[in-house]
Order: structure tokens, then C-alpha cells, then sequence
């Protein structure tokens, strides 16, 4: 009988320290895919030791998102008499490859409405998403657009408006394309 109660007692400390393993990695994979839904933040990310095209983060290399569609921005109506603007902004590249938050960094004149037309343009882009071990990942990225008149070869002198984006991934393909 003795015999019986110590093997029920050691099934029972078994038991309970298997439950306790099993509650503890439950809580570290909780915490693991809350982690892996927040998003990277590549704005001053670095290759680092990483390969080529790979940027080091604090979760290992990340391959950058690129964009597949790309939605130009128009030159704003009431931005007309300015010559030209500035806008930096952070975005979200979420894991399908749409645009999530938008943050402005920076403007070179606010107000002018050249935030509008970039967020607007942004948002109708699409990119294909950062990846870390071929796993597509929520992503930040710094994305600048310098908006300029240039003039047009037309009989009438007419400005031709255009504006330009480039990312912090595409600053580092021609970085290396120059290399």
C-alpha cells in the first residue's frame, strides 16, 4: 500500500511539473508571436553581417520589402506657386504586402498639402513584404519623396510637374549598384 501511495505521489509531481512545462511554453510562444506581429523597424537599418540585399536587425537579417506597385503622387493644385517640397514618411509594409500606418517624418512645407498626396499615393502602392528565413514579417520603412518642377520642352514653356520617391532599401540596391 505504501508502495502505491509513493508511485501515485511521484505520478502526481510528474504531472504537475509537466503542466507547469507546458503552461511555461505556452507563455514564451505567446510572447514570441507578439513579438513576431510587431513590426521591424528598418528606417536606419544597416547590412551589417548580413548577405547581400539583407539588412541586420535585432531579429536577425531581413530581407527588405520592394515595391511591385508603385502609385506616383500628384503634384498638389494648391502647392502650385511653390517650386518644391520635401516629404519623408514612415511606413508599415504589412505581410501581405499592402500599406499599414502612416507616420510623416518630415515636410518641408506643411500645410501645402504634398503630405495628402504622398499618404494618398502610398496607401494605393503595394509592396512585397520584408521577409526574415523566407517568413514574411510587418516592416517599417523610410520612404522620401522630393517633389520639383521641371521644365518642359513645349512650345508655350509650360512646367511639367513631377515628384520622386525612393526608400531606404532602394538607396541601398543603388548604393551597391554603384559599388
Amino acid at each position: 500500500m505504501t508502495r502505491i501511495r509513493e508511485w501515485s505521489r511521484v505520478q502526481l509531481v510528474t504531472a504537475v511539473l509537466m503542466m507547469s512545462m507546458a503552461v511555461g511554453q505556452a507563455e514564451a510562444l505567446s510572447g514570441e508571436s507578439a513579438q513576431s506581429d510587431a513590426p521591424i523597424d528598418l528606417t536606419d537599418a544597416v547590412q551589417g553581417s548580413c548577405p547581400k540585399g539583407q539588412l541586420s536587425t535585432d531579429r536577425g537579417c531581413v530581407i527588405p520589402p520592394d515595391i511591385r506597385t508603385q502609385i506616383r503622387p500628384q503634384f498638389p493644385h494648391s502647392a502650385r506657386q511653390q517650386v518644391e517640397g520635401k516629404v519623408v514618411l514612415n511606413v508599415t509594409v504589412e505581410v501581405n504586402g499592402t500599406v499599414g500606418p502612416i507616420e510623416v517624418v518630415e515636410s518641408m512645407r506643411p500645410g501645402d498639402d504634398f503630405e495628402k498626396a504622398v499618404i494618398s499615393a502610398v496607401k494605393r502602392s503595394r509592396f512585397s513584404p520584408a521577409k526574415i528565413a523566407r517568413k514574411p514579417v510587418r516592416a517599417i520603412i523610410r520612404l522620401t519623396f522630393d517633389f520639383t518642377k521641371v521644365s518642359a520642352a513645349k512650345p508655350n514653356n509650360r512646367l511639367k510637374l513631377a515628384a520622386r520617391g525612393r526608400s531606404g532599401a532602394e538607396s541601398l540596391r543603388r548604393t551597391r549598384a554603384a559599388a
